[in-house]
């Protein structure tokens, strides 16, 4: 499986992973593929934290939380993206997004009564800082600020499949920790 990360960058009135709709893009592969059957992929969040400084007042933080990112699964076929973002308002003077995630990549047979099978997984993450020109009311990207990684696809092991399913206990659904 590889992973292509985008960069981070502000467009228009969101600071975000890449240019949509691909800013993290992941495509899995096998050695042979058996007839029938597809991909599918599970997304699990580790950590989003917003953070928002206003023009007055006292800085904001949002923790979304951890759990399945929005529903199972998170994306039929091959390949699937992601582009993580924070939408910019105009009350605030600086704003930074911290996104974390493990991405699985799963095999369904499609044959019915069947389970998908874990192949392995990656974690990837990506930051961001914005601050907006409060003379001209535009934003960019605060110099020496926005990372993005992803670590290397860990296999699920034949010997112990089990270990690699993804468990979650919550949902985290998209927009949870947009700040108003």
């Amino acid at each position: 499986m590889t992973s292509a990360l985008g960069n981070v960058n502000v467009t228009g009135t969101t600071l975000q992973l890449g240019v949509p709709p691909k800013g993290a893009v992941f495509t899995g592969s096998v050695k042979t593929q058996p007839n029938g059957g597809s991909f599918l992929w599970v997304q699990l969040i580790q950590n989003e934290t917003a953070v928002v400084t206003p023009i007055t007042g006292n800085v904001v933080t949002c923790s979304a939380g951890t759990g399945l990112d929005n529903v199972y699964p998170y994306s039929a076929g091959n390949p699937t993206d992601d582009n993580p973002n924070l939408g910019l308002q105009a009350q605030y003077k600086e704003e930074t997004d911290t996104f974390a995630a493990q991405m699985y990549l799963m095999w369904s047979s499609g044959l019915s009564g069947s389970i998908p099978v874990p192949l392995g997984s990656v974690a990837w993450n990506w930051s961001g800082d914005a601050v907006q020109n409060l003379t001209k009311h535009t934003w960019s990207e605060k110099t020496g600020t926005g990372t993005k990684g992803a670590g290397s696809f860990q296999p699920s092991l034949v010997s112990q499949p089990s270990e690699g399913y993804p468990t979650w206990t919550s949902v985290v659904v998209n927009g949870k920790c947009q700040i108003q």
